[in-house]
């Protein structure tokens, strides 16, 4: 099995009969090599391009826990309570993968915000805060042109929305709002409120459920 002039195996086919093959055989087994050497080095190819996406998300990453050190930790947590209930809800495979994504880089924004304003240690002005809002608008600027990411975009860029319709960036409501979406926004609420902050210790763990409790529906 050849791609270009490199080998790269071999197909072996024995019988018991002698003057079992004939040349048309040796013919279709010659064509038969050449698709599964093709088909060899397409798959080896498709895990190359697997690794390097996911070395690239984890450099991402590093990239948002760099820039505000209140949230080291954050994305890694957010996207093992996101598995956690996609495992509960049963996704798919391929849904799982993209809840993945999804979950380590929804804060990829962050890097287009001022640091001042992530590490500020009291609570944020209007303004400061209308201007974290813009982090998955930036987000889906950075994201956007990987292919790789396309049902991870919407799941990113909606994972602000409150099922009452009264969250960022489009206020959608209820259903409107990409499971995927809503679902981050269940974790990220979790794991905030759960993680303590300079202008307050965090909550324990029974707490934060009656919060998340309190506030279904909203």
């Amino acid at each position: 099995m050849r791609v270009k002039d490199e080998v790269i195996g071999v197909i072996n086919v024995g019988s018991n009969c002698p003057q079992k093959f004939r040349n048309e055989d040796l013919e279709l087994l010659s064509t038969l090599s050449g698709e599964v050497a093709v088909s060899i080095h397409n798959a080896t190819l498709f895990n190359e391009l697997e690794e390097l996406y996911i070395e690239t998300i984890k450099a991402f990453v590093e990239a948002i826990e760099a820039k505000d050190s209140y949230t080291r930790g954050h994305s890694e947590n957010v996207t093992k309570y996101a598995i956690m209930i996609a495992d509960k809800i049963d996704f798919s495979e391929e849904d799982k993968r993209t809840i993945k994504s999804a979950g380590l880089l929804h804060d990829i924004g962050k890097i287009g915000i001022k640091e001042d304003i992530l590490n500020k240690p009291g609570g944020l002005t209007k303004e400061e805060y209308d201007i974290v809002k813009t982090h998955p608008y930036i987000a889906v600027q950075i994201l956007g042109q990987i292919s790789n990411l396309k049902d991870v975009i919407p799941i990113i860029y909606h994972h602000h929305e409150k099922y009452d319709g009264k969250g960022y960036l489009k206020k959608l409501k209820g259903e409107e709002i990409p499971l995927g979406a809503r679902i981050l926004a269940v974790v990220d609420s979790f794991d905030a409120m759960t993680s303590a902050r300079p202008y307050r210790p965090a909550l324990s763990f029974d707490k934060a459920v009656k919060k998340l409790k309190e506030n279904v529906g909203k």
